[in-house]
């Protein structure tokens, strides 16, 4: 746990890759194997996911989209089934906004994105630097609480990142930190009772 007053920050070296593969790509035959593992997606936000990017993980090499042109739109449930392998996926809006990341998939799954009554949050990353940290408090919290960037892997790219939360209506402190451990916004106060954007600059 963080300490709003005094915070203590251990960078994470990561990478997060915008990636998804077939089953053709990723190499072999679905006949050949008997055991496979589902990937349900239960799309609870108001936001329509155009992107499922999925891919066998530790590798990288760029795939096709597994949505084919598809969507899931808000209140959909789309479940994707899998050979067992281990997977990492990122789920991302028209806008280039990524709403979810999954890393290690392994066995069945049930992604959650959104939620009732809750609220997205966007930030938007212009500045030259890559963060490794992002800490959205409820406002009268003491502490600043997890890194909303949950996996070492995971971190929103310079200039280009767009990623989605989501949080129960409230007020709420926001802390982001880059990759030198300096600060790239630190805001206090945010009413997000309806739909907020931050961008960092």
């Amino acid at each position: 746990m963080v300490k709003k007053a005094l915070l203590v920050l251990i960078c994470l070296s990561g990478l997060l890759l915008f990636i998804g593969c077939t089953n053709e790509e990723i190499g072999f035959d679905n006949n050949d194997i008997e055991e496979i593992i589902s990937i349900e997606v239960a799309n609870k936000s108001e936001e329509i996911v155009v992107s499922f990017a999925l891919f066998l993980s530790p590798e990288d090499d760029w795939g096709e989209e597994m949505l084919e042109g598809e969507e899931i739109g808000p209140g959909e449930v789309y479940v994707f089934e899998m050979p067992e392998r281990t997977y990492n996926l990122a789920l991302m809006t028209s806008e280039v906004y990524v709403l979810h990341n999954e890393f290690g998939i392994d066995s069945d799954v049930e992604i959650e994105v959104g939620g009732e009554n809750k609220i997205p949050v966007f930030i938007e990353n212009v500045s030259e630097s890559d963060l490794q940290a992002l800490y959205i408090s409820q406002h009268d919290n003491e502490h600043w609480g997890d890194n909303w960037l949950i996996s070492e892997k995971e971190y929103i790219p310079a200039e280009i990142g767009r990623r989605v939360f989501f949080v129960e209506p409230g007020i709420y402190d926001v802390l982001a930190i880059d990759f030198q451990g300096e600060t790239a916004i630190e805001a206090y106060n945010l009413d997000m009772s309806e739909a907020k954007l931050l961008t960092i600059d």
